[in-house]
């Protein structure tokens, strides 16, 4: 099993108080996600085996939604995509594609360092693996040139929160309109009351 296999000295990491028969669920869980990843790895040894020509009139034969899977799957087989970005969902995701192999190892593996502002108003760092980062902070992190991501130094982030306070500064105050009980009218939106949208009561 690869080192970066989810069931891989799981024990180590069980929390305190989980019921010996939810925890081996829970393994066992672990194992069939780990499993899946070798299929798609050995499935993607298959597709990469299949000429540029064949494959490009198998691909467009395959409904819509199946088609960007196929291709990470092949990218899997060909060595330049790990299993586990094959499937997975999430605003860091498509960055962490973009990279080598041996980066898509480290980013989705090792804490990287995160600029951030303290309460002060000074400038600070810390320690977040990719997958745990918020939208946010992925878009803080990496930065598109041209067709393919770049991830930002600790400097660049700096920079890019600078300028991102800046351009929050210069947007102009959000309106609120009232009228209590029934709606609410901010940004633009129109948002009923509780108690109207229960009752199915939408006139003014």
């Amino acid at each position: 099993m690869s080192r970066y296999a989810l069931s891989d000295n799981a024990d180590e990491y069980r929390p305190a108080r989980v019921r010996e028969e939810v925890w081996e669920d829970f393994k066992a869980g672990l194992k069939a996600l780990d499993n899946a990843a070798q299929d798609i790895a050995k499935a993607g040894r298959l597709f990469a085996d299949i000429s540029e020509p064949q494959w490009d009139k198998l691909v467009a034969s395959a409904p819509s939604p199946m088609r960007r899977t196929l291709k990470y799957t092949r990218d899997v087989g060909k060595g330049i995509l790990l299993p586990q970005l094959a499937t997975a969902s999430g605003s860091y995701v498509s960055r962490l594609r973009s990279f080598p192999v041996i980066d898509q190892e480290r980013l989705l593996t090792e804490p990287i360092e995160v600029a951030v502002t303290t309460t002060s108003g000074k400038s600070d760092k810390k320690l977040v693996r990719v997958p745990d980062m918020e939208p946010e902070e992925v878009r803080q992190v990496f930065v598109k040139q041209g067709r393919e991501w770049k991830q930002r130094s600790v400097q660049e982030q700096r920079a890019w929160l600078q300028m991102k306070a800046k351009k929050d500064e210069r947007k102009p105050a959000m309106t609120e309109i009232k009228r209590p009980g029934r709606w609410t009218i901010k940004g633009g939106r129109v948002f009923l009351a509780a108690s109207k949208v229960s009752n199915g009561l939408t006139a003014s």
